[in-house]
């Protein structure tokens, strides 16, 4: 996951980096984010992503 390695990338550079909308980048942070799976932390401008890891068995997710 691109947020990942730069956790404070926009949906900008990453819908460039994949070649889609940055519309399409908001629709997957916004299911990711209902879904637990990734957190904003601080404001838009100045902010960063979290990933939150699941682990289950030992395993992240």
């Amino acid at each position: 996951m691109m947020v990942r390695v730069n956790p404070k990338t926009t949906a900008q550079k990453v819908a460039l980096a994949l070649g889609v909308t940055d519309k399409t980048i908001k629709r997957h942070l916004k299911v990711l984010r209902e879904q637990g799976r990734l957190k904003r932390v601080g404001s838009d401008k100045v902010g960063h992503w979290e990933v939150i890891e699941r682990v289950q068995n030992g395993k992240s997710y």
